[in-house]
């Protein structure tokens, strides 16, 4: 609970007392996911300090890494890499925390992911969406550029026959549609054709 709302003098004083750091809630979250997840950086630096498991998930398997990049906390991703944290750790739905940050439109921690394993295949999710393909359905250019940059598979299709580029062109993303296009993706590979 201090994890969560950011108490950082109460943590201190219940570490003197040595406890399970790694503890879990009845809700399957550490004290280390709990402020990933609110973006306590100073109880994160703590909490590592006392070697918590960086790469403890919560009971649908949501990693600190996961959670941080979902919320966009560029600088607890970076600490969390740092301390090893796995980033093809995914959860039970299969999105790895790269597949998140992409959807949300979280350019630097995308960065900071790829430099820590280039594969942008890694866990796609239970639908078959890639990255590539959240970052292709929700416009973010900058995103899409950085994830081709490590030469993924453009031609791949989600469970439905969907294409990255058919993600951009269903929601009007022309430059989007114009990059893939360059990368030389299939006109072809659509569920209901491209016009």
């Amino acid at each position: 609970m201090a994890s969560r709302e950011g108490h950082i003098d109460v943590i201190q004083l219940l570490l003197e007392r040595n406890p399970d750091i790694d503890l879990c809630g009845k809700n399957g979250c550490s004290p280390l996911y709990k402020a990933s997840q609110d973006g306590h950086f100073d109880i994160i630096q703590l909490l590592l300090k006392r070697h918590s498991n960086v790469n403890i998930c919560h009971n649908d398997g949501f990693s600190p890494v996961y959670i941080a990049s979902q919320e966009g906390h560029t600088d607890i991703v970076k600490l969390l890499l740092e301390r090893n944290g796995n980033v093809a750790i995914c959860p039970n739905n299969g999105c790895s925390p790269l597949y998140i940050a992409s959807q949300n439109g979280q350019t630097d921690i995308v960065k900071l992911l790829i430099m820590k394993n280039p594969n942008v295949n890694i866990c796609d999710n239970i639908y078959g969406c890639s990255a590539l393909h959240k970052a292709s359905q929700n416009g973010y250019t900058d995103i899409v550029r950085l994830l081709l940059e490590q030469n993924p598979n453009v031609d791949i299709c989600d469970n439905n026959g969907c294409s990255q580029l058919n993600k951009a062109s269903q929601n009007g993303h022309t430059d989007i549609v114009k990059v893939l296009s360059e990368k030389n993706s299939n006109i072809n590979l659509f569920d209901d054709g491209l016009v």
